[in-house]
C-alpha cells in the first residue's frame, strides 16, 4: 500500500500560468474592462482580498491560499489511492480520503457504543442524536 505520488503525463502547465476568463466580481458585480486582470485585482483589493484566481475568479485573503488552489487547476503531480483510483488536491486529502478503506474506528461515542473513523462524523453524531456540540 504505497501513498507515492505519481507523476502527471499530461501537458504541464505552470501554475502561474493563466487562463483568460470573464472577470466578473462575485460581491458586486464589478467587471474589468477589456479583460484588464491589474484592474480587477485593484477592485478585489476594496472587498479585503488580496488576490484572485485568474483561472476560475475565486476570490482570496492570502496569495498562499491562491497559490495552493491553483494546484487544482494544475496538478504537477497526481496524489492517487491505491485501492480504488480516486485522486487527492494534497496529501492531507489523500490521508484522510484512506481511512475510508481501513476498518479503524479511533473516535468513540462517549455516551453510546458508536465508533467513527473521522471525528467530524463522530461531532455530527453528538450533534444529531445527543443534542451535543
Amino acid at each position: 500500500m504505497s501513498h507515492q505520488p505519481e507523476q502527471d503525463t499530461s501537458t504541464e502547465q505552470e501554475v502561474t500560468e493563466s487562463v483568460a476568463v470573464p472577470m466578473s466580481c462575485v460581491i458586486c458585480g464589478f467587471r474589468a474592462p477589456n479583460q484588464d486582470g491589474d484592474a480587477f485585482g485593484e477592485h478585489v483589493r476594496k472587498h479585503g482580498y488580496a488576490t484572485y484566481c485568474d483561472v476560475c475568479g475565486l476570490m482570496f485573503k492570502t496569495q498562499q491560499g491562491c497559490y495552493l488552489h491553483k494546484k487544482v487547476h494544475f496538478p504537477a503531480v497526481q496524489l492517487k489511492c491505491d485501492f480504488c483510483g480516486k485522486v487527492a488536491q494534497s496529501r492531507s486529502h489523500l490521508n484522510r480520503h484512506m481511512k475510508s478503506h481501513s476498518e479503524q474506528r479511533h473516535f468513540k461515542c462517549q455516551f453510546c457504543i458508536s465508533t467513527f473513523k473521522h471525528k467530524a462524523d463522530m461531532n455530527r453524531h453528538l450533534a444529531n442524536r445527543h443534542n451535543s456540540k
